[in-house]
C-alpha cells in the first residue's frame, strides 16, 4: 500500500529546515550559550551536513509522528559543541544513534537531500552558491517538495526516491529561471511553515 508522509513529518523537516537557516533552530537551548551558528556552520559544509545527520539520526516515532523537540536538543547540543571547540567528540555520539532509528531507508534518502543541498551536489546544480544568502524561508521550499512528492509502503521504505529528489531539485533550479517539467502542480509546493 502506497501512502504518503503525514503532516507531522511534513511539519518536522520544513520546521527544522526553516528554523536552522534563519539561524533560530532551538533557540531556548542555544539561549544561555551565546552561539551564532548560522555563519559559521554554512561555511563549513560537512559540519553543515553532519546537523542533517544528527537530526534524521534523533529517536524520531518512524515516519508516522514527530519527535521535533529531542531532534533539535540533539542538534543544539552539537551547535555549542561546535562552538566550544568540541565537534570531534560531539558528532560521533550522535552519529552512533542513527543505526538504530526507526524508518532508517526513509531516513537515509532525506540525508541523500540533504547532502544535495548542503553541497550542491544535485544532479543539476544551482549555478550559483546559495548557502551565501539563503535563508530559512528560502531552504523549506526545496525541502517541502520532497516531503510532498515521496511516496512510502507500509514498511516505512521509499517507493520514489529518485522522483522526489529530482522535484527538489527542479524546485531548487526555479532560482535559475529554469522551468520543471512537468510543471509543479500546487500539491508539490505546499508547505507546512512559510
Amino acid at each position: 500500500m502506497t501512502k504518503k508522509l503525514s503532516e507531522d513529518v511534513k511539519a518536522e523537516i520544513q520546521s527544522f529546515v526553516y528554523f536552522f537557516f534563519k539561524g533560530t533552530m532551538a533557540f531556548n537551548q542555544l539561549l544561555g550559550a551565546d552561539v551564532d551558528y548560522l555563519e559559521r556552520v554554512v561555511s563549513n559544509r560537512q559540519w553543515l551536513y553532519n546537523c542533517f545527520e544528527i537530526f534524521a539520526a534523533a529517536p524520531h516515532n518512524g515516519i508516522e509522528s514527530a519527535n521535533y523537540g529531542i531532534a533539535t536538543r540533539l542538534v543544539a547540543d552539537y551547535l555549542v559543541d561546535l562552538h566550544n571547540g568540541d565537534a570531534e567528540y560531539a558528532y560521533p555520539k550522535a552519529q552512533a544513534r542513527f543505526t538504530t532509528s526507526t524508518g532508517i531507508l526513509f531516513w537515509q534518502e532525506f540525508l541523500k537531500l540533504a547532502n544535495c543541498f548542503c553541497h550542491n551536489s544535485f544532479p543539476i546544480p544551482l549555478k550559483e552558491d546559495y548557502m551565501d544568502w539563503l535563508t530559512g524561508t528560502d531552504a523549506v521550499p526545496v525541502f517541502a517538495v520532497w516531503t510532498n512528492v515521496l511516496e512510502v509502503d507500509e514498511k516505512q521504505c521509499p517507493l520514489n526516491a529518485a522522483n522526489a529528489l529530482k522535484r527538489a531539485n527542479e524546485r531548487l533550479l526555479l532560482w535559475d529561471g529554469k522551468p520543471a517539467n512537468p510543471p509543479f502542480a500546487e500539491w508539490e509546493l505546499e508547505q507546512e511553515i512559510y
